[in-house]
């Protein structure tokens, strides 16, 4: 019930509600207790099997009068990753409403776990997510993954313990450094392990960070190095630190996951967050 409260942006208290009017239209018990939960009773997966084909039947219809109108419009329901929703997506939201007036956009801040569920159960139309090429992103057969941006990472250090001069520079060149960055529960902390492995070393991470915001705060304390995106960088950038572009490159892609590749909104949306990086200059 929580979980489906969530997915929807409601209460509990409110889809208990509209469950409640289900089962007395249908005039069939669609859940049962089970200790503090419930779950569905034979009705209930019946209903749901075919509940989830009048979704996609309706998805199907109005996509099919989107394409007969003259203009392009929609409502898009958007998933955003707290690093680019400070710079990519507000650049694209900009470019959209001056080219398509007529599309809508909700956006929501999810982790890139939850953005792959979120497409997948239909609780939101795209989502953009993250794919690096020591653990690339894992993508439903029936979803499709388009590239918007291709990035570079940077190593951002203290400026006052500086000692690298110009770049570029060798990952190997930090491995006797403290390190802030994600643990390997995450896509990019396992890419960072990964990449500096074949650098030759384990790097020290003292300090375990997701947000690359807060890493950049610690580095500018002198707490450690970093890993930092160009989009992060130019959405944050600390006066006292300085960052180097590496001799091996780290890169990492933004993805655009969606269901469907023929719906003129989501078309619309995805060339114009093209339009949004090439503008940041990736």
């Amino acid at each position: 019930m929580n979980g489906a409260a969530a997915a929807l942006h409601l209460t509990p208290s409110a889809v208990s509600q509209q469950l409640s009017i289900l089962q007395k239209q249908v005039g069939r018990r669609l859940l049962t207790p089970v200790g503090r939960q419930v779950q569905l009773t034979d009705s209930g997966r019946v209903l749901a099997r075919h509940a989830q084909r009048i979704l996609d039947e309706e998805r199907e219809a109005w996509i099919a009068l989107e394409k007969e109108q003259d203009t392009v419009s929609g409502d898009l329901s958007v998933g955003v990753l707290s690093t680019i929703a400070a710079s990519l997506v507000p650049q694209t939201l900009e470019i959209l409403a001056a080219r398509y007036p007529n599309i809508s956009v909700s956006t929501y801040e999810l982790s890139p776990e939850k953005a792959v569920s979120a497409v997948k159960n239909n609780e939101i139309d795209m989502a953009f997510i993250l794919d690096y090429p020591d653990t690339p992103a894992s993508i439903p057969a029936n979803l499709n993954a388009e590239v918007i941006a291709q990035e570079n990472h940077r190593l951002v250090v203290n400026s006052a313990s500086d000692s690298f001069g110009e770049g570029p520079i060798s990952l190997r060149d930090a491995a006797d450094l403290a390190w802030v960055a994600s643990g390997t529960n995450t896509e990019f902390g396992a890419a960072l392990i990964n990449a500096c492995r074949r650098a030759g070393f384990d790097p020290n991470i003292v300090h375990y960070v997701d947000e690359q915001a807060t890493a950049m705060a610690m580095v500018e304390n002198n707490l450690g190095v970093t890993l930092v995106a160009e989009l992060a960088l130019r959405g944050f950038h600390p006066k006292s630190v300085r960052h180097y572009p590496l001799m091996d490159p780290f890169v990492r892609r933004v993805l655009l996951l969606r269901r469907e590749v023929d719906r003129p909104s989501e078309a619309a949306f995805a060339q114009v967050a093209k339009t949004a990086a090439q503008q940041w200059g990736l």
